[in-house]
């Protein structure tokens, strides 16, 4: 469906008893107002859904929105995460960083409940911790960065002499119904110095 056919599709259910329309973000100004305005039309509880497909072409967040348009936008909430997604594909399998730093308290399941997730990273002789809450017994990473985007959590860590990403991704591509069926998020990490 193109993004035309999608706007004459969503303006043809007005005689329903709520209205859609379409909408991109590109800036900080626009996700702000969409938030703000959003929160205030819907706050019965209404679903409201992004129109993102995934880019064919490589880029940061490798999505673009159904207009056609780049989807370059990453600051998602990222002044008011309540909790950080990790690894999040049902209910079932959904374990959030309830702060912002992926050291120093435990990983939880999205009803409270701990999910005990560690990571540590050997250089140099040296272990550093970088996700768990043993402050006394290793040395810790430091973390320097965290973004997040609708599909990965990435943070990026100092340990020792090296810089240290660690990103959590859980594909949502609507075109692969396998991938998209299977209950697995990724967690990959990549070490430079």
């Amino acid at each position: 469906m193109t993004y035309a056919q999608s706007v004459e599709f969503c303006a043809g259910l007005q005689a329903l008893p709520f209205s859609t329309t379409l909408a991109t973000i590109h800036t900080a100004d626009e996700q702000s107002f969409l938030v703000h305005y959003l929160t205030g039309v819907f706050a019965d509880g209404t679903n409201v859904w992004i129109g993102a497909r995934r880019r064919r072409r490589r880029s940061p967040t490798g999505f673009q929105w159904t207009d056609g348009t780049d989807m370059e936008y990453s600051r998602w909430l990222a002044d008011v995460l309540p909790a950080v997604p990790l690894v999040v594909k049902s209910p079932y399998l959904s374990i959030w960083l309830t702060g912002r730093q992926l050291r120093g308290d435990w990983t939880k399941f999205w009803t409270g409940a701990t999910i005990s997730m560690a990571g540590a990273v050997r250089v140099d002789s040296h272990t550093y911790a970088f996700m768990d809450v043993f402050t006394e017994t290793l040395h810790s990473a430091v973390q320097s960065g965290l973004r997040v985007t609708p599909t990965q959590s990435v943070f990026t860590f100092t340990a020792g002499p090296i810089e240290l990403v660690v990103n959590f991704f859980t594909p949502i591509d609507p075109t692969d119904l396998k991938r998209l069926s299977l209950p697995a998020s990724y967690i990959s990490m990549s070490a430079r110095s």
